[in-house]
């Protein structure tokens, strides 16, 4: 479990989250830490800019994504975290996948 309250002062979320996953702090089957890693990607993806938190309901449940705010677009970092952590897989790159999920939104403006 990632142990951390807070990121230092001047440490970038992604590479924190990368550094986590890197040296195996984090647990594949803690859903805590693949929502902490989640939660890390979706606030970076915010910062960047034209996107927002919001909670999406469908059938599978009630979940918080990062939503462009121009584009009926939808961006589940929570849950693309949690389901490479159930493939046992943790040794992805966080900023790809940040940078994946962003890229969404750009696309389809063309």
């Amino acid at each position: 479990m990632i142990r951390a309250k807070m990121i230092p002062a001047g440490v970038d979320q992604l590479d924190f989250a990368q550094a986590a996953l890197d040296r195996h702090v984090v647990a594949p089957a803690s859903v805590s830490d693949g929502e902490a890693i989640g939660v890390l990607i979706g606030d970076h993806i915010v910062r960047r800019g034209d996107f927002q938190w919001l909670l999406v309901t469908d059938q599978g449940g009630t979940e918080p994504v990062v939503c462009h705010k121009q584009k009926q677009v939808f961006a589940a970092s929570i849950s693309s975290v949690l389901r490479r952590f159930r493939r046992g897989e943790t040794d992805f790159n966080v900023a790809d996948l940040a940078n994946g999920l962003t890229d969404l939104p750009i696309n389809l403006r063309r």
